[in-house]
């Protein structure tokens, strides 16, 4: 039993002092009191490699109290019995702690280092930012990676579970698996503890891949809304769809690319003469340049759109901001589905209101892009290695990923340009809404 008790430590320190003391506790351990310092537990002994006298400090007094002052030394002279000095078990132990990263810096860490080697779209890493401050920082940020548990992740997960959003909540646990590879990767952390936990877990197992796509005439139905917008005066308030989304949609089902590609679409990456549009890797979803051959409706799409955006960097510039800033993607899926009534204000609910294409089978926007493929194999019969090529898909077979690396550049551009000819027979039938397009341009 030790001398010292909290009354008598806290009777000294109130009693006032001149000089520094120290109130001894027994076998090495005192509290040193310092005028104008705060008091500091100590502990003394003898180094096992050369047996002279040194001293640990243990930490400051009231924080860390006289019970727990004994039992710190208590671990320390059990390191002496084993024959290791407490001073380098302690400095060992400072730099373990040092070394470990919150779940935040580790996050951090993982997505500084995609945005440096590109390893991941640039859309891709935002989502994956965007999903960790919304949903997931609040419950790991601030544990420290070496104790973080699948308990913990898993009340993460389940808080996102409760309120429905089981796609995102799956998504969240890709966030959360990357970040710890990385750090597992980099001897960051000992164990990645998500790899435990799978997404049916939580009730998010992954959705059943879609399969709408829309025949012609459908395809057909929803170009007539869309030529009503771009046709429509400043004054026309009939349409719901505008100017520029409506033009944005058109390049959407004339090129089949994703609806960010076409949202985010830059008149650097336009060339006329070559009738290219070319997509730089950190603009596409697998990271690989692209380039698309426009048809001449596709030409006549970016012609109507010069005027609007002349002079600015993007081809769908906003509407509704000054700056020099391009639609936003996610407008393209509102518009659907507020030209399908899948989306419908309170008002328009209460008054009967029918949306245009309210008659179709619901449909989204990436639902264009899959048209687009099936039509471009049923009616144009081009070859399914030319059509992932035109989508710029990866191959899923490792050996031909490696080993194929053929462009299929004049089966791709045919494949473009038979497409718009197509289009304009079926969607222009009638003489009178035929459209003068721009002669072709030699490259």
């Amino acid at each position: 039993m030790g001398k010292l008790s909290p009354a008598g430590i806290n009777s000294a320190i109130s009693a006032g002092f001149d000089a520094d003391t120290s109130l001894a506790d027994g076998e090495g351990l005192s509290l040193r009191l310092r005028k104008g310092s705060k008091p500091i537990w100590t502990l003394r002994y003898r180094r096992p490699s050369d047996k002279k006298q040194t001293k640990i400090n243990l930490g400051v007094y009231p924080d860390l109290s006289l019970k727990e002052a004994r039992k710190e030394a208590e671990k320390y002279r059990d390191e002496l019995t084993a024959g290791r000095d407490p001073q380098m078990v302690k400095s060992a132990e400072y730099e373990k702690n040092a070394s470990v990263l919150s779940m935040q810096q580790l996050t951090e860490a993982w997505l500084d280092n995609v945005k440096a080697n590109k390893s991941l779209s640039a859309n891709a890493i935002a989502k994956h930012e965007w999903r960790w401050n919304l949903y997931l920082k609040k419950h790991l940020g601030n544990l420290a990676t070496d104790t973080i548990s699948r308990a913990h992740i898993s009340a993460a997960l389940d808080a996102m579970s409760r309120k429905g959003i089981k796609e995102e909540t799956r998504k969240a646990l890709t966030t959360i698996n990357k970040a710890l590879d990385y750090g597992l990767a980099r001897h960051l952390v000992s164990d990645n503890p998500a790899r435990l936990l799978k997404p049916q877990d939580f009730g998010a197992t992954a959705s059943k891949p879609r399969k709408r796509n829309l025949n012609i005439d459908e395809l057909t139905l929803l170009w007539g809304v869309l030529h009503q917008a771009t046709s429509k005066t400043d004054d026309d308030k009939s349409c719901t769809v505008s100017f520029v989304q409506a033009n944005a949609l058109k390049l959407l089902i004339l090129t089949g690319a994703r609806r960010g590609e076409v949202a985010e679409m830059k008149w650097a990456e336009v060339n006329r003469r070559t009738r290219t549009w070319t997509l730089p890797p950190e603009r596409t979803k697998n990271g690989e340049g692209h380039t698309v051959y426009l048809s001449d409706m596709a030409l006549a799409v970016l012609r109507d759109m010069e005027t609007w955006s002349k002079g600015r960097t993007f081809v769908f510039q906003s509407e509704r901001k000054e700056a020099d800033c391009p639609i936003h993607r996610d407008s393209l899926t509102q518009i659907v589905l507020r030209l399908t009534g899948q989306k419908k204000s309170k008002e328009q609910t209460q008054r009967g209101y029918t949306a245009p294409l309210e008659q179709l089978e619901p449909f989204t926007v990436h639902d264009l892009r899959r048209s687009a493929a099936t039509l471009w194999g049923e009616k144009l019969k081009v070859l399914p290695h030319v059509i992932e090529k035109m989508l710029n898909h990866q191959p899923q077979n490792k050996l031909i990923q490696t080993y194929q690396h053929a462009a299929y550049v004049e089966e791709q551009r045919k494949a473009w340009n038979d497409w718009g000819k197509y289009l304009e027979r079926k969607l222009f039938a009638d003489s009178s809404n035929v459209v003068e397009f721009p002669q072709p341009v030699k490259a």
